[in-house]
């Protein structure tokens, strides 16, 4: 009987979505299991090419994480405002959850702020949430000082998942505007799935899985193109894009991440290496 074996890159070879090549003796491992195994399993749908490019010759099969979604769901305004009183703002409220360091793209929504403030659309307030590298952060501080949008940029600190429930609930849209680096590109994005639970809909660059997991290019720009994003932004505040309309389909969509269904993708996905 032949054995079958898999390896599956999202926990042997960390999300690979960029080329490198590795150093010795990860060169000679690297090698040695490329040619050892009959199929891959890689989460970001760029490790596809570049596997093949390391001259893996066998099948290469697409895979998610998951996200556990029933943590995340709708909460009447209400207790939003209770919880996180900031978010009782009346006009467009931006979000974002993540790192606020340089490869997220933070100042690339700053930009895109200014840019709509000049044009008269000054009803916006940014609210970012997420733990501070210094140096970036002093950063986007002269930067909000510089534009005057200090009214326009709030950051709120860190928040558990308890407390992101209730955040994702009170913003209007979220924005994950990274940028890829020589070392580092998008390789999910957990919190578009979190957000879409909670019919929130996600406002993404074009960096690596980012366009993937949104699944909707209306919503997608060109990574570190703020006049892009303002435009995508521009119709949040005139209303030709609104959250409660596009908020069931996102729901639905975000169903696609729950454990059930990845388990299932990748029993189907063993079951037809077996068979081969």
């Amino acid at each position: 009987m032949k054995l079958t074996k898999i390896i599956t890159a999202n926990r042997w070879f960390e999300d690979e979505n960029i080329f490198k090549s590795h150093p010795f003796p990860f060169n000679v491992f690297e090698k040695f299991l490329l040619g050892n195994i009959d199929a891959l399993c890689v989460v970001p749908t760029e490790g596809i090419e570049l596997y093949h490019r390391k001259g893996f010759k066998g099948e290469i099969f697409k895979v998610s994480y998951f996200v556990d979604v029933d943590k995340f769901f709708r909460v009447p305004k209400e207790e939003v405002v209770k919880k996180i009183p900031e978010l009782s703002f009346d006009g467009l409220k931006i979000g974002f959850v993540g790192r606020i360091s340089e490869e997220k793209g933070i100042d690339t929504v700053i930009e895109a702020i200014k840019y709509l403030k000049d044009k008269g659309k000054d009803k916006i307030r940014f609210f970012v949430v997420g733990k501070e590298a210094p140096e970036y952060f002093s950063f986007l501080k002269s930067k909000i000082e510089e534009y005057s949008l200090e009214d326009n940029v709030k950051f709120l600190g860190h928040f558990g998942y308890d407390k992101l429930l209730y955040f994702y609930n009170g913003i209007d849209c979220l924005v994950l505007p990274s940028r890829t680096k020589s070392w580092w590109k998008e390789q999910f994005g957990r919190v578009i799935v979190e957000s879409m639970a909670c019919g929130t809909p996600v406002i993404g660059s074009d960096s690596g899985e980012i366009p993937i997991v949104i699944d909707n290019p209306e919503l997608t720009f060109k990574e570190n193109d703020y006049i892009s994003l303002a435009n995508i932004l521009e119709k949040f505040c005139d209303g030709v894009l609104e959250k409660d309309k596009l908020s069931d389909s996102l729901m639905e969509k975000s169903r696609k991440y729950t454990v059930e269904e990845v388990v299932k993708n990748k029993v189907e996905i063993f079951k037809k290496i077996l068979q081969q």
